[in-house]
């Protein structure tokens, strides 16, 4: 069972860590933040966008995009965004994107998860901020 390997269960653990870390985000209403989504698959084809699910928060200024390819397939995405967030962080990835404009684009192996992160801008605080 899953317990008794220190590997599995150090990585579960890692997992139960993040998801407490980001427990007041996650719980946020979807902020609605995303515009419009293009899927390129391996031959530059585009592809249908239900092969990417995206949710997005807003949490102390910042702006969260979850990501996460519904694909057996490497494809890459072009995240529209309606404000530009400026420099994202793939958080837990060690990477810096920069948009152009407000347009994000990364690749995604199969099954893939991005969560992404902007620094604080005023853009992305909430109403109550």
């Amino acid at each position: 069972t899953w317990f008794e390997s220190p590997d599995i269960a150090a990585s579960i653990g890692r997992i139960n860590a993040q998801v407490q870390d980001l427990a007041k985000v996650i719980m946020k209403p979807d902020s609605k933040d995303i515009a419009g989504i293009t899927l390129r698959g391996q031959g530059k084809q585009v592809i249908s966008s239900d092969n990417i699910a995206i949710t997005t928060r807003r949490h102390e200024c910042s702006l969260y995009i979850f990501a996460v390819s519904l694909s057996n397939k490497p494809l890459r995405a072009k995240i529209n965004l309606l404000n530009a967030p400026g420099i994202l962080v793939a958080f837990d990835e060690h990477r810096r994107l920069e948009p152009k404009g407000s347009v994000l684009e990364d690749d995604f192996r199969p099954y893939e998860v991005h969560l992404y992160v902007t620094s604080k801008k005023g853009d992305f605080c909430e109403p109550n901020n």
